[in-house]
């Protein structure tokens, strides 16, 4: 990348994002906090799944994350770093309509220890009538687990088909890991796309647009009632607490 960046000249940009900076080598880095005048990072995903990213935390004058817990386990050690939250996209990725279908959806990486959470709740919605879109990222030929309702891949979905197929579903997924308790993309995607969510994270009960009728927690809600959940209509959010978790809106609150 850095002969990419080459020819630009010292602080020639106003203001530059880095996503994950662990994924780039420290060469690229330090080229980029060269050429912008504001270089900010954000790691959007837990700390301590990628250990890498703790070398990288001090070369920048802002370092955001998403996680609460790891705000509050590191941020005396790394006092640059700075609590955030995720973001919906707001600009026109798709243009068609998509036709709604009675379809619960997840995509994500196969993580063990999420699945027993995936396959509890695939049990208890399949008491209903609806059908499944699960996809699960795993590199090896020879599945974790045998279900012919579980699709795996190797090849990353773009986001637009990704969009399409949240676009089309009614339910979406959610299963937080052991090492993060912050909230996804998928809760910020659901609130813009107005899909309910099922999720086994608890915190997504601080936030403002936390609502029982669009969101199930298991674990902490009574199963009684998930077939009453998924049959009910989406309770809109008002649009200034939709609109505040903008990408946007989240530039000119953390970034610029």
């Amino acid at each position: 990348m850095c002969q990419e960046i080459g020819h630009l000249s010292e602080k020639s940009i106003d203001y530059i994002l880095i996503i994950r900076p662990d994924i780039f080598d420290k060469e690229t880095i330090q080229k980029l906090l060269k050429i912008g005048k504001k270089v900010v990072a954000y790691q959007w995903d837990g700390l301590k799944r990628y250990p890498e990213v703790f070398n990288y935390i001090q070369l920048f004058e802002k370092f955001l994350i998403f996680d609460e817990n790891d705000y509050n386990n590191y941020h005396i050690k790394y006092p640059n770093i700075q609590l955030c939250e995720n973001f919906f996209f707001d600009y026109d990725e798709e243009a068609e309509n998509c036709q709604k279908n009675n379809v619960i959806y997840y995509v994500g990486s196969y993580i063990e220890n999420r699945i027993d959470d995936l396959i509890y709740t695939m049990k208890e919605l399949n008491k209903f009538d609806v059908n499944f879109d699960i996809n699960l990222k795993y590199y090896r030929s020879k599945r974790p687990i045998n279900r012919p309702d579980i699709k795996f891949f190797k090849d990353n979905f773009t986001f637009k088909d990704n969009i399409r197929r949240l676009k089309s579903s009614s339910v979406i997924l959610d299963f937080k890991v052991v090492d993060h308790d912050g909230l996804s993309l998928r809760f910020f995607e659901a609130l813009r796309y107005q899909k309910k969510i099922i999720t086994n994270n608890k915190t997504v009960m601080d936030y403002d647009f936390y609502d029982p009728q669009n969101i199930f927690i298991i674990h902490h809600d009574d199963m009684s009632r998930l077939g009453e959940f998924i049959s009910s209509p989406y309770k809109e959010i008002p649009k200034e607490i939709v609109d505040q978790y903008s990408f946007s809106s989240w530039l000119s609150k953390y970034v610029l």
